[in-house]
């Protein structure tokens, strides 16, 4: 963070949940992993820790906020939603091709539109 914006100490995302973040500790050359425990508004070494630094002395300790981490769990959960919105797109674009036939309701190519968009969404299965 610049020397403009004031630091109050808390995670600028994830706030509400326990996470690792990094933050500058005396403008040191490379960031330090810190533990957000949400619930006691406090920074520590590690989530077992039993004491840690409180939110509101965070900025007066030497310390400023650089960023958040993601967890492979979190990276996990993210591409797989990800994927089923594309794969949810790819299905309505086949049924989104299907074509009114009053002639034969039940046509070659509106049954291959629909066996597709049904393969897609199947995949995930």
């Amino acid at each position: 963070m610049s020397e403009a914006v004031k630091w109050d100490g808390f995670p600028v995302f994830g706030r509400d949940r326990d996470a690792w973040h990094l933050l500058n500790y005396d403008m040191g050359e490379h960031p330090v992993p810190m533990w957000w425990n949400w619930r006691g508004e406090c920074w520590s070494s590690s989530p077992d820790a039993a004491f840690g630094t409180p939110a509101r002395d965070a900025d007066f300790s030497g310390y400023s906020y650089c960023a958040g981490t993601v967890t492979p769990s979190d990276l996990k959960d993210a591409i797989a939603e990800a994927v089923a919105a594309e794969r949810e797109r790819c299905a309505k674009v086949c049924e989104g091709l299907m074509e009114p036939d009053f002639a034969l309701p039940d046509s070659w190519f509106n049954n291959g539109c629909k066996h597709s968009a049904h393969a897609i969404r199947s995949a995930a299965k």
